[in-house]
Formats: C-alpha cells, sequence, structure tokens
C-alpha cells in the first residue's frame, strides 16, 4: 500500500514585484497557513516518510514550516527542480521514481501541475487545489511505478480555511 500527500505551496508574496517567480517568498498568510497545515496532519498521524518539492523558494519553505511542525526531521525534505512549473507527465515521472521502500510520501509544488495530477490519480471527483491544500491518497500497490491514472482512493483532503477541523473524505 502507498499514500501520497499532493501538497500545493502556501500563499506567496507579490510585494517585491522585481523579484523573479522562482523567488517568491511565502507571505504572513503563507507562513501561518502552512505550519497550521502541519499541525493538522501531526493530530491525525498523517505524516510522510520524505517531502520531495520544487525547489522555488515558496515551496521549499512550505515544506520545511509544514516538517517542522509534523516534528519530522528537515533532512527528509529533497528538491527536485523538474517539480518547478511540472505538467502532469512530469509529475507522474516524480512519483514513479520515489523510492519503494517508503510506503507515504509527500509532493509539495505548483498548480495547475498538482490539481491535474490529483485529479488524474483519484478515482473521483476533486476540486482544484487552493492554496496549501492536501489531498492524500492511497494506492493498492506495492511499488510507486505501479501507480496508474484513476487508481487512487481518496484518504483525506484538507485546506487551511476550511469550515471543519479536518474534512475527510470517506
Amino acid at each position: 500500500m502507498k499514500t501520497l500527500s499532493i501538497v500545493r505551496h502556501a500563499k506567496s508574496s507579490w510585494d517585491s514585484p522585481e523579484l523573479d517567480d522562482f523567488d517568491r517568498p511565502l507571505n504572513k498568510r503563507g507562513k501561518r497557513d502552512s505550519v497550521m497545515m502541519g499541525e493538522r496532519l501531526l493530530v491525525q498521524q498523517r505524516l510522510p516518510q520524505r517531502i520531495v518539492c520544487s525547489p522555488a523558494l515558496r515551496a521549499i519553505t512550505t515544506a520545511k514550516r509544514m516538517a517542522k511542525a509534523m516534528r519530522l526531521d528537515q533532512s527528509l525534505i529533497s528538491t527536485d527542480s523538474a517539480l518547478y512549473e511540472a505538467d502532469c507527465d512530469t509529475l507522474y515521472d516524480c512519483v514513479w521514481s520515489f523510492d519503494d521502500d517508503c510506503d507515504d510520501m509527500m509532493l509539495v509544488g505548483h498548480n495547475p501541475g498538482l490539481s491535474d495530477l490529483a485529479q488524474s490519480l483519484c478515482r473521483k471527483n476533486v476540486a482544484p487545489l487552493v492554496t496549501c491544500a492536501i489531498i492524500m491518497l492511497r494506492f493498492d500497490c506495492d511499488a510507486w511505478h505501479k501507480i496508474v491514472p484513476h487508481s487512487g482512493e481518496p484518504v483525506l483532503s484538507d485546506f487551511p480555511k476550511s469550515e471543519t477541523t479536518w474534512p475527510v473524505i470517506n
């Protein structure tokens, strides 16, 4: 059994328009939301074994703040340059390359690629991911390269402004 958590980066700042898109930091809300979402995962004991994220500043900062809130060692985070502005096919390649010794992985990156990936993988219709949203999918397989479209069973879905503490998809 494999579990993949797909996380869109938290809200980024547009205060410095001269910054390259890659270098945009999180804004105040993004910093708060990334910690809050990590804490929600900690409370539910839904912790990844490893986190793979885009190297863009807003994505890596989201991953680091979430990991700290989940009480995970920062060494569990790795970056993959292919994830910046990645399309769905590139994201599949990333997932298929995960180490099969890890059953629970987290992928942190950008839209529209992550929303496209979630929709492609999920057996049910899913809404586009808002900033700092998480969708967790479970796959009935023993190897990441065996994951195919529409094979993911949704375990949970959450986003910072959700009205309930932890909306779980049944």
